[in-house]
């Protein structure tokens, strides 16, 4: 019989193995409960138990660099974090309407210079009252929890809750946003059918209405006068992923919308799977969030081409040079995403995207270990904190 010591042992062997999750807060405290999600067959069985048992911790779902978390109070929802960039308070905002991208990249930076949450930072210079940041607050925490209910792989923590720690004052109905969740699960399944990733360019018809549109269908159509690709249409919309992807369905089966070719030309063979694409962009994006700032900081100073520079350098000493092949920086300081995809589905790596975090892992502390020569103490801490609350590490 394993007495309590033996079992805290137990735990201790269980998480010390995740080198990289450690790190993290969370796990200083007490695990309650850990396990695999394809052993559990979905996150929807772990959120039950939780929900069904009245438990109060923080959940914690990680797959390889990502990590999500859903904070419960007695099985109720109370909050909700991400180190995924899309997830962030900001990219919310931008996606929903509440900032344009020049006001959330403008306010960004103020909030890091402050020190200040970007929500707190955002009432006192009375961009939104509480009420406005707090229906942006519960979409951030209605996304990433519909995010998770797609997970397939990965483990998951309970963790003890400090109260304190939770991002947002929320009280929501698990059972409520588990019976929504499920339901966009299997919609998106059915818009996936004829909409099968976010590459596709699609385009108005010749079609002409024989009743009126709804709001959001006149939205959508507005911007498809010329052909987009659908994860540009969704980043113009402002009413979310999910409602922008329903709306495209719908138009698209009525003869209104067709299929304009794709951003990326059709391989000989594919390799990244379609389950990986999601993956991909997240994993870049979050990248792409510190390399935009490190050209934000640098650029004013007459080092506009600091990144370009710093690549061409990189290439030279540390490798990865079929990944970066041809692939530059655009003038907003991203990587350029379309050609860095097509190099990685010529890689052949068993884990592709542990592949590509490592390179761009290499790559952006090479960049930041570049720009230390134009940058301030202050403004090198910011980018470290930027990088660290990403769940950027060196590999």
């Amino acid at each position: 019989m394993l007495k309590d010591a033996d079992l805290d042992h137990l735990h201790f062997e269980r998480v010390k193995n995740f080198k990289r999750e450690i790190k993290h807060e969370e796990f200083r405290k007490r695990i309650i409960l850990q396990g695999d999600l394809a052993a559990m067959h979905s996150p929807v069985d772990v959120i039950n138990l939780v929900a069904s048992g009245r438990m109060s911790g923080s959940l914690v779902f990680s797959r390889r660099s990502l990590r999500k978390l859903l904070h419960f109070h007695q099985g109720e929802v109370r909050g909700a974090s991400s180190n995924e960039a899309s997830d962030r308070l900001g990219e919310v905002l931008f996606r929903f309407g509440g900032l344009n991208r020049a006001e959330l990249e403008q306010a960004s930076h103020e909030a890091r210079l402050a020190r200040r949450p970007l929500g707190n930072w955002l009432i006192e210079r009375e961009y939104f009252n509480q009420e406005d940041l707090y229906r942006f607050v519960r979409h951030q925490v209605e996304e990433i929890f519909y995010s998770i209910l797609m997970w397939q792989e990965g483990n998951f923590y309970l963790t003890e809750l400090d109260p304190a720690s939770v991002p947002s004052p929320l009280a929501l109905n698990t059972q409520m946003l588990l019976m929504e969740g499920l339901q966009r699960v299997d919609e998106l399944a059915y818009f996936r059918e004829d909409l099968p990733h976010e590459f596709i360019k699609v385009v108005r018809s010749q079609k002409q209405p024989t009743q009126a549109f709804t709001d959001a269908q006149i939205k959508v159509m507005s911007l498809l006068s010329s052909p987009r690709t659908i994860e540009s249409l969704i980043q113009s919309t402002k009413i979310g992923g999910f409602e922008t992807l329903k709306t495209l369905h719908i138009l698209f089966r009525q003869g209104f919308v067709e299929i304009n070719g794709s951003a990326l030309p059709e391989p000989e063979e594919e390799v990244v799977l379609s389950g990986e694409i999601r993956e991909f962009h997240e994993i870049v994006g979050r990248f792409n969030r510190v390399f935009a700032e490190i050209h934000l900081k640098t650029a004013p100073n007459g080092h506009g081409d600091a990144l370009a520079n710093g690549l061409s350098t990189f290439l030279q000493y540390y490798g990865f040079t079929d990944l970066f092949d041809n692939v530059g920086f655009t003038e907003r300081g991203q990587l350029d995403t379309q050609q860095l995809f097509l190099n990685l589905n010529k890689n052949n790596n068993e884990d592709r995207c542990i592949f590509l975090s490592k390179a761009l892992s290499e790559l952006l502390f090479f960049e930041m270990f570049a720009a230390r020569a134009w940058l301030n103490p202050q403004e090198q801490q910011a980018l470290q904190q930027l990088a660290n609350d990403l769940g950027i590490e060196d590999y």
